[in-house]
């Protein structure tokens, strides 16, 4: 394991590649390290704690490997952060893991995901698309608030529960499909 702060505020740190034996990175284990340009991580990889890149402001290139849990604000804050892919494994997207990555234009959700975590996605303003996998039961509160480029967007009939503010502030969204099957649509989840 990569323990909590072990690399953080490494100023200078420019690209990692973490080997298949590493299982974990803890809290803060690479945030604030401000030149991180390249994150690679190896397979043997089952769980990033909170934080543990939390506002690395170069951050363009990460590799993901399968199997992955991700907690609590994992990428938060990595404003150069452009296109990410999730693993098909994933079920759960933890809260805040890419709040304010405010360049980031692309997303890839896996089908088998279940839960978009509540601010998942909050103040990406440069998110164009999002395409929600028919396996998503829960889009949590404020998960795609403040993404001002989302213009259209179809919530499937597996999703039983759009949080409250999910999509709040997103300013040019003028298409929205919700199919059959939604229980509960939250305050504000809309507005504006």
């Amino acid at each position: 394991n990569i323990e909590g702060s072990a690399f953080s505020r490494c100023s200078a740190l420019k690209s990692i590649n973490i080997p298949d034996n590493v299982v974990a990175l803890g809290t803060y284990a690479f945030a604030d390290c401000t030149s991180l340009v390249s994150a690679t991580m190896g397979s043997g990889i089952t769980l990033l704690n909170d934080q543990a890149f939390a506002r690395c402001t170069a951050l363009e290139n990460v590799t993901l490997p399968s199997n992955l849990q991700i907690t609590y604000r994992v990428f938060s804050g990595c404003t150069n952060l452009k296109h990410i892919t999730i693993p098909e494994s994933m079920k759960n997207l933890g809260e805040s893991t890419f709040y304010n990555c405010s360049s980031l234009q692309t997303i890839n959700l896996p089908d088998g995901l279940e839960i978009i975590g509540s601010g998942a996605f909050s103040g990406c303003g440069q998110l164009q698309a999002i395409e929600i996998p028919k396996t998503v039961t829960m889009i949590g509160s404020s998960a795609f608030q403040k993404c001002n480029s989302i213009k259209s967007v179809v919530i499937p009939s597996s999703v039983q529960e759009i949080g409250y503010s999910c999509f709040d502030y997103c300013k040019v969204l003028s298409d929205v499909v919700i199919e059959e099957g939604v229980n509960t649509i939250g305050w504000y989840a809309f507005r504006q």
